[in-house]
């Protein structure tokens, strides 16, 4: 860390869905993850960020390694379908015991919807999370308009759903927590 800059070492999805949904060994899979933690490592991440994953797989891989390797902060985030679950039928709540079992210091979502699909997505999580978590949507769906993606959503819509995200951590935090246990 130098001075009050973090540098963040960004961990993305492999492109294969690991055993038993594809080809990818789930050791494999880790070791693929601990050469990127190493490189990170080594170009001075602080802490980091699985992002966009959409396999609970690939997903524990990744923290796995960086586990394996340091004790940095490390945020995972899953990327869900308009169902509420992954490709491969992972829901919010299994993805957040799962990774914060692991030791995640933070979970969340990302991508793949925007911020109003997001938010049942949180809701779902917040009365079981004892780490905090991420809401990382984007401006709506994609289109390709012309050959380029565009998103349409506008930045004072886009922010227009921030307050119900708050909203939803100021009545979990004042109602009674049904946490899962950390042993």
């Amino acid at each position: 860390m130098s001075g009050d800059t973090l540098i963040a070492g960004d961990i993305g999805p492999t492109g294969r869905f690991v055993e038993p949904f594809g080809d990818l060994a789930f050791e494999d899979a880790v070791n693929c993850f601990k050469e990127q933690v190493k490189g990170l490592l080594e170009g001075g991440a602080d802490l980091f960020v699985i992002e966009t994953m959409i396999d609970i797989q690939e997903a524990r891989a990744a923290l796995l390694a960086v586990k394996e390797l340091c004790d940095n902060f490390t945020i995972v985030t899953i990327t869900y379908d308009k169902s509420g679950v992954t490709l491969n039928g992972t829901d919010p709540l299994a993805a957040l015991i799962t990774l914060q079992s692991m030791g995640a210091h933070a979970v969340g979502c990302n991508c793949s919807t925007g911020p109003a699909e997001m938010i049942p997505l949180i809701r779902k999580m917040k009365p079981y999370a004892y780490v905090p978590l991420a809401a990382k949507p984007n401006a709506g769906m994609p289109v390709v308009e012309n050959g380029k993606t565009v998103f349409r959503m506008g930045p004072e819509e886009f922010a227009s759903y921030s307050k119900e995200l708050v909203q939803i951590w100021w009545a979990a935090a004042a109602a009674p927590h049904r946490s899962i246990s950390k042993s």
